[in-house]
């Protein structure tokens, strides 16, 4: 993935916009789809996704995180409730962020991530694979940047710096480590 990319085009034009952040956060470590019987979607984490959830709020809480996105999925819920809860946080669940709404209608999830980067504060989303790097990617592949493929391993992070929609720098934030 990209650790770095100027946007040519916001540095060029002297813009005198706030850099803006968002957080694209893959859920922490859910119980495998073979051990799984019901639904997907009700798809809880497993043992080690809750000490994740739990060890997220450290490494993200600093970042000012001030409005939380999630997909509707069990596993996205369990993963942000801990960092909502610390900070006091009311969040969004949307079915735009799930699985099934992707494979189904993509740019209807790329649409409602995009209009995220509109807020004026740092917003979490919290989604799955392969949702979050095909944004990234789509989103790079616009302002001219090619991108290699990629993957969030579960409870792994990107924090997007942008201006005006534009993406500047992405970095990356692993998963917190479970002894």
């Amino acid at each position: 993935m990209i650790e770095e990319s100027k946007s040519e085009s916001a540095l060029e034009n002297g813009q005198d916009e706030e850099i803006q952040t968002m957080i694209l956060l893959r859920h922490a470590k859910a119980i495998s789809r073979k051990d799984w019987v019901g639904d997907d979607l009700d798809r809880p984490l497993d043992s080690l996704g809750e000490l994740q959830a739990k060890r997220l709020v450290a490494s993200l809480a600093p970042l000012g995180v001030a409005e939380i996105h999630s997909s509707s999925a069990v596993r996205c819920y369990e993963t942000i409730n801990p960092l909502a809860r610390a900070l006091s946080l009311d969040y969004f669940f949307t079915d735009s962020l799930s699985e099934f709404i992707y494979s189904k209608h993509p740019e209807r999830t790329y649409k409602y991530i995009d209009r995220l980067l509109e807020n004026d504060s740092v917003t979490l989303v919290c989604s799955h694979n392969p949702i979050l790097p095909n944004y990234l990617s789509w989103k790079l592949d616009r302002q001219g940047f090619s991108v290699p493929e990629t993957k969030l391993a579960p409870g792994d992070a990107w924090v997007v710096k942008h201006v005006a929609k534009e993406i500047l720098a992405v970095e990356h934030i692993p998963a917190p480590a479970i002894a």
